[in-house]
């Protein structure tokens, strides 16, 4: 496990921050401006998720966990797999009785469909074509963050 924490983290330092777009780390700033709290949902396991979330400065960071056994990855999931309605379902239960209310959704992708519909304020960031469509369709914002 120690082993993968540090191949994570020379990853996110060469390869996921500078891929990042300056429009979203300007996005994910203003929230925390506004003490918004903010939360990375990710279909990525959260041994990449966590520490990425910790670097933008996010409050937390709900991702598919890993199965754990004697300090070693098994390579099964366990708990919530964070994909489509899972992304969703873990929100729910990271808030418990909080209200899903006063809400941001950012995504690229029409899996994410059922994340961006609970949301107050949906945007389709460099969208696919399907949900480019449906981002229309509904007038949700679509800003370009390249």
């Amino acid at each position: 496990m120690q082993e993968v924490a540090e191949q994570v983290d020379v990853f996110l330092e060469r390869r996921i921050m500078p891929r990042l777009f300056p429009g979203g780390l300007a996005q994910v700033a203003w929230h925390r401006q506004q003490a918004h709290t903010t939360v990375i949902i990710s279909a990525s396991t959260a041994q990449l998720v966590v520490p990425l979330a910790k670097r933008l400065g996010c409050d937390a960071a709900l991702a598919t966990a890993l199965e754990q056994e004697a300090g070693r990855y098994t390579g099964q999931a366990r708990g919530t797999r964070t994909f489509r309605e899972g992304k969703l379902q873990a929100l729910r239960e990271w808030l418990g009785d909080t209200p899903l209310a006063e809400t941001w959704g950012y995504s690229d992708s029409r899996n994410d469909l059922p994340l961006l519909e609970a949301v107050e304020k949906p945007h389709a960031i460099n969208p696919d074509p399907v949900l480019a469509g449906i981002a229309r369709q509904r007038g949700w914002a679509m800003p370009s963050w390249r």
